[in-house]
């Protein structure tokens, strides 16, 4: 057990470099560094993409793919203004809540829920 978490630890340093730009032909079936920055980035076109833990080949199938091609910007999409802790874990639930209670059928409010986040007006 401790082997697989040292492992695991590894693995989140690795793909958490800024060091490592491209790695050839392994950008076809890991989560390289490239491909994780892109899952991290607020840039319009890296929403939603590169979910892979391990092997890229499931973003490369299901269509949540995408390349890093221009700089990755981090963040969030929508700042919270605020540093306590309870109000940053809790603020994307008390927004979609409030969107949700803003819908009038009950078809608009799972709609709300369901959405992704590059759909959210």
């Amino acid at each position: 057990m401790i082997f697989v978490v040292l492992l695991n630890l590894g693995l989140q340093f690795f793909v958490h470099t800024q060091w490592i730009r491209k790695l050839g032909v392994l950008e076809w079936v890991i989560n390289t560094p490239s491909h994780h920055r892109v899952h991290h980035g607020v840039n319009a076109q890296y929403i939603d993409k590169n979910y892979a833990g391990i092997l890229i080949i499931w973003d490369r199938m299901f269509g949540t793919f995408e390349p890093e091609v221009e700089t990755v910007r981090y963040g969030i999409s929508k700042p919270v203004n605020s540093y306590n802790p309870l109000v940053v874990t809790f603020a994307e639930w008390r927004d979609m809540l409030s969107s949700v209670a803003e819908e009038k059928s009950w078809l608009g409010k799972v709609r709300v829920i369901l959405k992704p986040p590059s759909d959210v007006s």
